[in-house]
């Protein structure tokens, strides 16, 4: 799919919280059913790196859509009382008793076909227990058409992906002079990985190996960005700078690795420091 392009979906979701009652069009037995609710694909989108622009729920076609399709072609789904692909045997012990519409010739074993089927009525009922079954299990078909974008990171320039990087690390550093734990959270991915003094795995273990640092009126470091580099692909970035003690001297640098995700946020993934180079320049 090209950048800015456009994926659209059409399914049947389940769009209520009743048990649903088989069998249904599309499944007999719950085994074979794997309906989801449109909340699941949203989520399934998103995490792919779409964006949902538009959706549209089509549940009183799909239900007429089935009706009119029973109704013309007799083809649908026995109603719960009726019996699943019974087979010969039951259409000899049911003929058996029917004369003069249709018998069966026991000495070839056979059956005589009639001039009428008899069958109409029990495929009616069966339609109309169909229909109602996918009422009561408040079924829908959704319809998510021309309604997914993927993010056109592609489609803009390495300075510009740069300058997204450098305004997240700079806005990022911000949250430590505003004494925000919670601002300074919202840049970190749940999978990132700081190093320090011990390494901290998780949004979680970031957050709190970095409280202490929180506490108190007045930041014991802060930091800039001085470079920022962007993969060509839009996704990931690396932002490296200095780091400076409250009296503005310099003492360390740090490395932070950006990414992209699916929210259309950058987040830290990687991030360490080290004491300032004392070599010349």
């Amino acid at each position: 799919l090209k950048p800015g392009g456009v994926f659209g979906i059409y399914d049947v979701m389940r769009v209520g919280s009743e048990d649903l009652l088989f069998p249904v069009p599309w499944a007999t037995v719950p085994e074979t059913s794997s309906v989801a609710a449109p909340g699941d694909y949203k989520s399934a989108l998103v995490s792919a790196g779409f964006e949902l622009v538009n959706e549209r729920n089509r549940r009183d076609f799909a239900l007429g859509f089935f009706e009119r399709l029973s109704a013309s072609t007799g083809i649908a789904p026995p109603d719960g009382k009726e019996r699943v692909n019974e087979g010969p045997e039951h259409d000899r012990e049911h003929l058996s008793g029917q004369s003069g519409s249709r018998g069966v010739d026991r000495s070839k074993d056979r059956l005589v076909p009639a001039a009428t089927p008899s069958r109409p009525r029990r495929r009616q009922t069966a339609q109309k227990g169909t229909v109602e079954r996918m009422k009561l299990a408040c079924f829908g078909v959704l319809v998510i058409a021309s309604a997914m974008l993927p993010r056109p990171a592609q489609s803009q320039t390495a300075e510009e992906l740069a300058e997204q990087v450098r305004s997240a690390e700079t806005a990022f550093a911000q949250t430590m002079a505003d004494r925000d734990l919670d601002a300074f959270a919202s840049f970190v991915s749940e999978e990132a990985v700081f190093f320090g003094g011990q390494v901290l795995r998780g949004a979680d273990a970031v957050k709190a190996g970095w409280s202490p640092f929180f506490e108190g009126e007045a930041a014991p470091f802060s930091w800039a960005p001085e470079h920022v580099e962007v993969l060509e692909s839009g996704t990931l970035g690396l932002s490296s700078g200095p780091v400076f003690d409250p009296e503005g001297q310099r003492v360390g640098t740090f490395t932070s690795t950006w990414r992209l995700e699916a929210d259309g946020r950058w987040r830290v993934v990687f991030d360490k420091g080290c004491p300032p180079c004392n070599c010349e320049e």
